[in-house]
């Protein structure tokens, strides 16, 4: 006889980085730079930081005053041996700039409502605070609890303002 697990125990919905639905590949290639100030994660946001040698895109974490790129889909391995859930600099990576991606939120969080990325935490959070940054075009795609995964529905417009940090 085989041996069932808890019924109402599900897998998790996805990891933060992950596409919710089966997308086209909507996102761009990149290299990471700048995470020696600053971690970067996986289903983290970022800004263009330049371009590398071969016409690559340099990104780096989304800071205020700069224009929100993309959120950084998940890898298999990174180069950083201490958090394989981090990027470290140079790792090439894949940014995504339209879809539904999961990230980790920090606060609950209701569907439909705006999206803010809080820095100082590493998570999505419900509203503008000291050091919160806004994303623009981007809302949940569901409700979620503190310390959930949620999925984030983004379409990033090209030449987009650049976010400024609540205060």
């Amino acid at each position: 006889m085989a041996l069932m697990p808890a019924p109402k125990t599900k897998p998790a919905a996805g990891l933060p980085g992950q596409f919710q639905n089966m997308e086209e590949w909507n996102a761009f290639t990149a290299f990471i730079t700048g995470t020696g100030t600053k971690a970067v994660g996986f289903g983290h946001p970022v800004s263009i930081a330049g371009q590398a040698g071969d016409g690559t895109a340099l990104v780096k974490a989304l800071a205020t005053t700069e224009v929100f790129a993309g959120i950084t889909r998940d890898n298999i391995a990174t180069g950083n041996a201490a958090d394989q859930t981090l990027y470290a600099d140079n790792d090439r990576m894949a940014v995504a700039d339209e879809g539904v991606i999961f990230g980790l939120a920090g606060a609950a969080l209701t569907i439909g409502g705006n999206v803010f990325w809080d820095p100082a935490t590493n998570t999505y959070v419900a509203a503008a605070d000291t050091g919160v940054l806004p994303l623009p075009n981007c809302s949940y795609d569901q409700s979620a609890a503190s310390g959930d995964v949620v999925p984030i529905r983004l379409r990033v417009s090209p030449g987009g303002a650049a976010v400024t940090a609540g205060t």
